[in-house]
């Protein structure tokens, strides 16, 4: 099982990453540890694994076979 803290917006350091996307904002999430959600997507197994989301309560308020329908702000 993965398990990663509560995602907040941050701004990256690198200027590898696009900030903006066909004319749109891209937000960028990074959770307590450091890890930025868009690469944290793919450790998921799509097929196998139910992806949950927790409110700061610690109650369900989301789950999901498909990572990429989770954007966890």
């Amino acid at each position: 099982m993965q398990s990663f803290g509560k995602f907040i917006p941050y701004t990256p350091d690198t200027t590898d990453r696009p900030k903006i996307i066909d004319g749109q904002n891209v937000l960028f999430l990074q959770d307590d540890k450091g890890n930025d959600w868009y690469d944290v997507i793919d450790l998921f197994d799509e097929s196998k694994t139910l992806k949950i989301g927790y409110d700061d309560d610690g109650r369900v308020r989301t789950f999901t076979t498909n990572i990429h329908a989770l954007f966890p702000v």
